[in-house]
């Protein structure tokens, strides 16, 4: 019986000592993102997707002689593997290449050639994707582990080759810019059906839910762009619009869709962290970042309203019948006053998360005072224990 009992508070003891550790872990935790905010949130939507297991090699911009050479090498080697899932994967990673490759020439040059080159690039890329997916009855059903990392790795690809298109047709020339556009939107519909051809029963719980995550977020972007198009030729087809005018609802409108953009990667990120599931486990830390991740959504939502506002207010300035000069002064103003208003609405968040941070400070400290508070009395409860049985001489 004394074993028993002996033991018994030794568990506790450990319990409690336990629950010390894993509070005081989450303090220093929670300490530690104290400095995250609103803005590197922001900054996080554009860092690139990562793949698994799977290293992406630096490429240049090849010369003729080498992009002959690079064509050639593919092919001889896709034709002398026929592991169909390690094929599957060579094709993914020449696909990879291909965007970073066509990214590379225009960062180089925007010249009517290199556009041209880019496009091949893209194109090839696409390529790769269609004959993985011709394929798919060749690897797609087995329930290798194998198998599972490349299906993920193929829906994330669509992701990253998605951001490259944005960043080409954000940074690209305007009359290369609808080629980027309509090429975007080609290959958004081509990857919704191709993760719908990948999906299956078999899959895990993980990659399933990152198949479906992924396809949520395309069928957005997919509206996203179609809606861009429309309205774009919609400004640029209207004749009521001065140059000024023009230039200046254009502006406007992709504010408008970048913004859009980083609302729709938000929403993605949300459930790819998972964080509903680490706060009902009781996780601190993710309870943080939440609030965090919900305060971005407020900014990015409040953003949104204030190019609304902007747009209303530049149509009433468009009705006073300013020149062309005129209008170009008014609307600098306007951006600025905007501009203005959208830095006071990140100072509010940052003074709010630092309210919240202390809350949840606070919180933890609490917990551990109370965790310290169970070991005291649980090693006073031995001590006196450990008297009463020297006192009955057992």
């Amino acid at each position: 019986m004394k074993k028993s009992l002996l033991l018994s508070l030794l568990v506790s003891f450990f319990i409690a000592i336990f629950a010390i550790s894993f509070v005081s872990a989450q303090t220093e935790t929670t300490d530690e993102q104290n400095a995250d905010d609103v803005n590197q949130v922001l900054e996080e939507l554009d860092d690139e997707e990562a793949l698994e297991g799977v290293e992406i090699d630096e490429v240049s911009v090849p010369d003729g002689f080498g992009l002959w050479l690079r064509d050639w090498r593919e092919r001889i080697v896709l034709a002398l593997t026929l592991d169909p899932v390690k094929k599957a994967e060579k094709q993914m990673i020449y696909a990879e290449e291909r965007m970073k490759i066509a990214e590379k020439i225009l960062a180089e040059s925007t010249s009517p050639q290199a556009q041209e080159k880019a496009q091949q690039m893209i194109e090839v890329a696409q390529r790769h994707l269609e004959k993985i997916q011709e394929r798919k009855d060749k690897w797609a059903d087995k329930t290798t582990e194998r198998v599972e990392q490349l299906k993920n790795n193929l829906a994330t690809h669509l992701l990253r080759r998605d951001a490259i298109l944005n960043k080409l047709g954000e940074n690209a020339p305007e009359e290369f810019e609808g080629k980027i556009e309509e090429l975007r939107a080609k290959m958004l519909e081509h990857g919704k059906t191709f993760i719908g051809d990948i999906d299956d029963e078999e899959m895990t719980e993980r990659t399933s839910e990152h198949l479906y995550n992924v396809r949520e977020r395309i069928e957005k972007y997919l509206g996203a762009v179609k809606t861009y198009q429309e309205e774009k030729k919609g400004i640029l087809d209207n004749n009521e619009l001065s140059e000024e005018q023009k230039v200046e609802s254009l502006q406007l409108l992709q504010e408008e869709r970048k913004a859009e953009l980083e609302a729709i990667r938000l929403e993605y990120k949300q459930r790819q962290e998972g964080l509903v599931e680490k706060i009902k486990n009781g996780d601190a830390n993710a309870e943080q970042r939440s609030l965090l991740l919900r305060d971005a959504q407020r900014l990015i939502e409040q953003k949104r309203e204030l190019i609304r506002e902007r747009a209303e207010e530049i149509q009433g300035i468009v009705s006073e019948g300013l020149n062309e000069e005129q209008l170009r002064s008014r609307f600098e103003e306007i951006r600025a006053e905007y501009a203005d208003k959208l830095e006071q609405f990140r100072e509010q968040y940052e003074e709010t998360r630092m309210l919240q941070n202390q809350v949840l400070n606070n919180r933890a400290e609490e917990e551990v005072k109370e965790a310290e508070q169970t070991r005291a009395r649980i090693m006073e409860n031995e001590r006196i224990r450990q008297e009463l049985d020297e006192e009955m001489g057992l």
